[in-house]
C-alpha cells in the first residue's frame, strides 16, 4: 500500500501560494472529502455555535502550544476545515479565535499525526468529530446535560422516572454523589435544557452525541484503520478496548484520555506533545 504524503509532505510539496493545484477529489468518501466536510460544518447556527460558548476562546497561537504541533501544520488543518474557527472575520490582521472544542479536536489530529497518519487519515477523523461537535451545538444545551438527553432520547420520560429512583435509593443509602446529581436533576433550567434538546433531536443523532460525550469527557478510544476495499481511511467509533476484534491489517487506537492534559480555561503553559494510543499491524 502506498501511503498517502503527510499534511507536514503536502505543505512542503505544494506550498501556500499553490494550494489550488491540490486535488482532493479523492479524499476519504463522500461523508468524510473535504466540501462535504467544509458544507457540513458550515451549515450550522453560527449564533447557536457562540451561544453555547464561554470566555474560553483561544487564538492560533494558543491551540498550537496546547497540543504541540508546528503552526505551519495548523494552517493546513484550519485551510481545509479540519479545525473550524468560532468566527472568520473578514479582512487581514483579525484574529480567529477557537472554543476548547476545536482545542480537542486539535488534539486528536496531532495524536493521529504522531503516528504518521496521512492527510486523508486526519480528515477522516476531524470530519465526524466537527459533525458531533455541530449536533451537541445545535441543542443548545449545556455539556453536563449530554448524558440525561441521550437517555430522553432514547427512552422518553427517562428524566422523570431516574429522578425517582435516585430519591428512592438516596432515601435508604444516602451518599453525597447521589444528592448532587438530585440537585441538578430538580433545577428547572436543567430539566428545561434537556427536554428541549430531546425534543430538537432524534436517535439519528444519538451516535454523534456519543461521539461528543467522548470529547469532552476525554474517557474511551477511537480507532482509524485502512479499508482496503474503499481505499479509503475509515474511523470505528467505539472499538472494542481488549483488542479482540481489529477491522483492518492497519489499524491505529487513539486515547482520548490525553485530551484531559488540555487547559479547561484561562490559556496556561504549553502542553506536551504525546503519540497515540497504540498502533497494531496485524
Amino acid at each position: 500500500m502506498i501511503r498517502p504524503p503527510t499534511d507536514q509532505e503536502a505543505l512542503c510539496q505544494f506550498g501556500p501560494d499553490t494550494e489550488s493545484q491540490m486535488d482532493f477529489a479523492r479524499m476519504v468518501d463522500q461523508e468524510c472529502s473535504w466540501s462535504t466536510m467544509r458544507k457540513q460544518v458550515d451549515e450550522y447556527d453560527r449564533q447557536s455555535y457562540d451561544s453555547t460558548m464561554t470566555s474560553d476562546h483561544h487564538s492560533r497561537s494558543d491551540i498550537v502550544r496546547f497540543v504541540g504541533i508546528d503552526n505551519d501544520v495548523f494552517t493546513v488543518w484550519l485551510r481545509h476545515g479540519l479545525i473550524v474557527p468560532i468566527d472568520a472575520p473578514a479582512g487581514r490582521g483579525r484574529a480567529l479565535r477557537f472554543d476548547l472544542h476545536q482545542a480537542r479536536v486539535a488534539k486528536v489530529l496531532a495524536n493521529a499525526r504522531s503516528s504518521g497518519l496521512s492527510l486523508d487519515a486526519l480528515a477522516a477523523i476531524a470530519a465526524p468529530l466537527q459533525v458531533a461537535i455541530k449536533v451537541f451545538l445545535r441543542s443548545l444545551a449545556p455539556t453536563d446535560a449530554l448524558g440525561a438527553i441521550i437517555e430522553e432520547i432514547e427512552d422518553p420520560g427517562s428524566l422523570q422516572s431516574n429522578l425517582e429512583n435516585l430519591r428512592r435509593i438516596y432515601d435508604r443509602h444516602k451518599d453525597a454523589r447521589r444528592l448532587e446529581l438530585i440537585t441538578r436533576y430538580e433545577k428547572p433550567e436543567f430539566r428545561a435544557s434537556v427536554l428541549n434538546a430531546a425534543s430538537a433531536l432524534s436517535k439519528a443523532d444519538i451516535e454523534n452525541l456519543w461521539l461528543f460525550l467522548q470529547l469532552v469527557e476525554a474517557e474511551g478510544f477511537l480507532m482509524v484503520y485502512w479499508s482496503d476495499q474503499e481505499s479509503a481511511w475509515k474511523l470505528d467509533r467505539r472499538p472494542p478496548l481488549d483488542g479482540s476484534r481489529l477491522p483492518a491489517p492497519v489499524c491505529i487506537l487513539l486515547d482520548l484520555g490525553e485530551l484531559a492534559a488540555l487547559p479547561n480555561g484561562t490559556p496556561s503553559s504549553p502542553a506536551s506533545k504525546a503519540g497515540c494510543g497504540g498502533h497494531y499491524d496485524v
